[in-house]
């Protein structure tokens, strides 16, 4: 049984490799990466950019990822879509903890004491 399961998980993952280089889905492929991209850049500068910048980084992220998400619905062929759905799902969930993170960052900030004269 268990090595019936492998070979058809051989056989899907042969059949994503040989679909995933049709145009139509390329164009999801680049803007997936794009966005990886944008949010691995923020996190790589995280110190250098200021929390609004950021937050506001990561909403335009999710914004694009919904509209990335409609052109997933139409897609007909329901591997391509679980292919893509977990990329998506993957990205948000990385977003949602960014997110978190810097929400909680600018909560310790603001409940840290001033320091008057220095």
């Amino acid at each position: 049984m268990i090595i019936i399961i492998i070979i058809i998980m051989n056989e899907i993952e042969g059949y994503i490799e040989a679909e995933i280089r049709r145009p139509e889905y390329q164009r999801i492929i680049v803007k997936l990466k794009m966005l990886e991209g944008i949010l691995y850049r923020s996190k790589k500068n995280e110190r250098n950019i200021s929390h609004k910048f950021a937050l506001a980084e990561i909403d335009n992220i999710i914004i694009a990822l919904h509209d990335i998400d409609r052109m997933v619905r139409r897609l007909e062929d329901m591997l391509m879509r679980n292919y893509f759905y977990d990329w998506i799902d993957d990205l948000i969930a990385e977003c949602r903890s960014r997110y978190e993170d810097l929400k909680w960052e600018q909560l310790e900030q603001a409940s840290q004491p001033q320091l008057v004269g220095q």
